[in-house]
């Protein structure tokens, strides 16, 4: 957790555009939390930030999937219908009665 305390600019209201701002630049505003007030002695907006932990591995646990299914080939792929089961010749996922 950090903390910083703001010497330029003059309200919390222009202390919470500015997190925004950069949160939507850096593409972390699903990550990113942050916690805004005044110094009690300096009038100051003061600014505590961190990265929620829950989300960062949620997003890590499925890193990657996206691009390792958009790579294969269609004929390796998933299938496009699950029910269907393999390569769509309408097998269904129940055992077939022999």
């Amino acid at each position: 957790m950090a903390e910083y305390r703001s010497s330029t600019t003059p309200t919390t209201a222009a202390v919470n555009a500015r997190i925004a701002a950069i949160a939507a630049a850096r593409r972390v505003s699903a990550y990113l939390r942050t916690q805004t007030g005044t110094d009690p002695v300096t009038g100051k907006p003061t600014l505590r930030w961190w990265f929620d932990p829950a989300t960062l591995e949620a997003e890590a646990a499925t890193d990657g999937w996206y691009a390792l299914l958009t790579n294969l080939s269609a004929d390796i792929g998933p299938d496009p219908d699950p029910l269907q089961g393999p390569g769509g010749r309408g097998t269904p996922l129940r055992q077939r009665e022999t």
